[in-house]
């Protein structure tokens, strides 16, 4: 049971608002492009991420990319956080039917420099490369990261970092990307991820104040809302204010800051 997983925006129109989806729909329009998907702790950079690779496979007509539905789209969510390379099937035979996305806190720079010498070597490149976590990043990863930029690749790359951690990134790197910010969903939309969770998990709504006091307790981030309604559930006892009052100083262990200064 992986709420997380399980109510993962398949299609963009689930995922955000519509400044959101009109840029991505307009990056999909104008692939390849290199962007920087910037945003603060849980606004879903991950995510938006997947749903790029997605669109960009993505069997149906331009304007409806990505549907969630095809069999491209379906592959991508289920396999794009594995490590290696992904050849989707389903879309158009050619040498970049395929992506590759990085964890780069393992990154190292040796990888970085396998993966020059393999294109120079093949010639091939992915439809798109994705780079999570990229503020945490070596400084020496970043420092050959400029190199692979500006081979001038012709395929689509996706750097994701976070907002508070944004002057770890390379400024070189950053003057190279077209950002994007993503920001907080709005309280109308968590609303509507709260009540169709407990719709999809059969759990009674017992106090109507219960939803909005969830979202507040989780500080209006989706995927803490997500295991809050997990936690909910695995205790069968529905979504009350005396049950969220309950959780409230579980989900406070997700903001305890480290006092060591790490």
């Amino acid at each position: 049971m992986n709420f997380k997983d399980k109510y993962r925006p398949a299609k963009l129109e689930e995922f955000g608002g519509s400044r959101t989806v009109a840029w991505a729909k307009n990056m999909l329009r104008n692939a390849p492009m290199n962007v920087a998907l910037i945003g603060r702790f849980g606004t879903g950079k991950s995510t938006l991420a997947q749903l790029i690779i997605q669109g960009l496979f993505c069997d149906a007509v331009q304007e409806k990319k990505p549907c969630g539905e095809c069999p491209a789209c379906i592959f991508v969510r289920k396999h794009w956080r594995r490590e290696g390379l992904h050849w989707v099937p389903g879309a158009e035979l050619s040498r970049t039917d395929w992506f590759q996305a990085f964890d780069c806190t393992k990154m190292v720079p040796t990888q970085i420099m396998r993966l020059r010498e393999e294109i120079s070597v093949y010639g091939r490149v992915p439809r798109i490369f994705v780079f999570d976590e990229f503020h945490r990043a070596t400084l020496p990863t970043q420092e050959l990261f400029l190199q692979f930029l500006e081979d001038s690749l012709p395929c689509s790359m996706v750097f994701c970092y976070a907002l508070e951690n944004i002057g770890r990134v390379n400024e070189a790197i950053r003057q190279r990307l077209h950002p994007f910010e993503i920001r907080r969903a709005e309280p109308a939309a968590l609303l509507a991820l709260v009540h169709r969770v407990a719709a999809g998990e059969g759990l009674q709504i017992k106090d109507s104040a219960s939803p909005e006091m969830l979202v507040d307790i989780c500080d209006g981030i989706p995927r803490v809302i997500l295991s809050a309604l997990e936690m909910l559930a695995m205790e069968g006892e529905g979504l009350s204010e005396s049950g969220v009052q309950r959780l409230a100083s579980r989900i406070q262990l997700i903001y305890v800051e480290d006092e060591s200064g790490k």
